[in-house]
């Protein structure tokens, strides 16, 4: 998971989506309010995160820690939980 600078330009955002895509790798944004979020879809391994951490506009880039969350039992366990409040 890629987040981006409050005020990050859409030139960084697309510079980011850029670099994705040629590992190989699919971009899902999402843009709220105050951030935009772009998260990875496929193989996390390919990516040297410390490399896109130093781009530009990019505020952390950070490796999501448990591979296939829809399936996983902490994945599991807290959307339950969510879904009963």
């Amino acid at each position: 998971m890629i987040i981006m600078k409050t005020d990050a330009t859409q030139e960084q955002i697309d510079q980011v989506i850029q670099e994705i895509l040629k590992l190989g790798l699919r971009a899902d944004v999402s843009k709220g309010e105050y951030k935009t979020i772009i998260g990875l879809v496929g193989d996390e391994r390919k990516i040297p995160f410390a490399y896109f951490a130093s781009l530009p506009g990019v505020k952390e880039a950070i490796p999501v820690e448990t591979p296939y969350k829809l399936i996983s039992r902490e994945y599991t366990k807290f959307f339950s939980r969510a879904c009963r409040r």
